[in-house]
């Protein structure tokens, strides 16, 4: 018998739709996307969280395998939005994204929230995260802004955005079913309690089954 698994259903929707998979998908094969391609995107980053990194490094040891391209802790983040592709934008135009930015987070504070337990998508295994009003909060801050420069046009609904913390891309297609019996097996971690004090705008770099990327400027939260 299984053992109890919390949360689940509506609890924690994205371990719900991952449960549900019969098959993971190559998450390499984006349309958009090639190889040193770079963009622009809007990051809460990680790098100075260890508690997360720990449970990250925790888990990918128990599900690293051929078909998983794994993140490096020190790269792990949150995507909040794309704001372009780095051919599609001036820099006079990203520093007046940031600009907008400054503006519409004066005085928004601290993120406090938690990363975990494990699930994942079609394409890749995640963290989820929970107490995420102020998460979306924010991404509707980071769109005007975005907006207000003439960026993120093309963005999904805000009822599609789904704050995760990726660990790993699926670089095939898999049979998903014993990939979500590890994952079942890792949910009993507790998850991490973490205090983010700065939105990141990051050069977001593709390669061949991997992505890099440096922080171009910072905005503090407060």
């Amino acid at each position: 018998m299984a053992a109890a698994d919390p949360p689940t259903g509506t609890e924690d929707p994205d371990w719900a739709r991952f449960a549900a998979l019969d098959r993971m998908t190559n998450h390499w094969d984006r349309p958009g996307w090639r190889p040193d391609r770079t963009a622009y995107y809007w990051y809460l980053s990680f790098r100075d969280q260890p508690a997360v990194q720990a449970l990250a490094e925790q888990c990918q040891s128990v599900v690293a395998a051929p078909h998983f391209d794994l993140i490096a802790p020190t790269d792990l983040h949150i995507t909040v939005e794309r704001v372009a592709f780095a051919e599609e934008i001036e820099e006079s135009a990203l520093d007046q994204v940031v600009r907008n930015a400054r503006i519409e987070l004066s005085g928004f504070g601290e993120l406090r929230f938690q990363v975990g337990p494990l699930a994942g998508s079609k394409g890749a295994l995640s963290f989820s995260t929970s107490r995420q009003q102020r998460l979306f909060e924010l991404r509707s801050l980071v769109l005007t802004a975005t907006h207000s420069a003439g960026f993120a046009t093309d963005v999904p609904a805000d009822g599609t955005f789904r704050p995760h913390v990726g660990i790993g891309y699926c670089n095939r297609t898999v049979d998903a079913r014993p990939i979500i019996e590890q994952v079942h097996g890792l949910r009993t971690l507790p998850p991490v309690d973490v205090c983010i004090s700065e939105l990141a705008l990051v050069t977001l770099a593709r390669h061949e089954r991997a992505y890099s990327w440096e922080i171009f400027d910072r905005i503090a939260l407060q």
